[in-house]
């Protein structure tokens, strides 16, 4: 599950991403060995979930409501969260919580 070549944040992604898995009960397609690590294989539909539930486990839109509410910039959430700049921006986007509440 972890790659401890990949930084924090993307390692605490790939936990929330795979405990994903576990939580929709998703079913292994097949796996793969390369260079000495296991490779779980999941049909496209179930990493598409597990890819919008790990986000939302990781960075909750009520955890955004209250980051933002605070001015805390996507830095800030980014370090608090031990996410990544980009999964902070990508949460933002897709709840369209900026447009809903004008805290900026």
């Amino acid at each position: 599950v972890l790659n401890g070549r990949n930084s924090l944040a993307r390692q605490e992604s790939d936990i929330f991403h795979e405990l994903s898995h576990v939580i929709c009960g998703h079913e292994m397609t097949g796996f793969s060995i390369v260079s000495g690590s296991l490779f779980r294989h999941f049909s496209q539909e179930q990493e598409d979930e597990a890819e919008w539930l790990g986000g939302c486990l990781h960075i909750p839109r009520s955890g955004l409501r209250w980051a933002l509410s605070r001015r805390m910039t996507e830095n800030q959430i980014a370090e608090y969260y031990l996410a990544s700049r980009q999964m902070v921006t990508y949460r933002i986007n897709v709840t369209g919580i900026k447009n809903q509440y004008r805290y900026l």
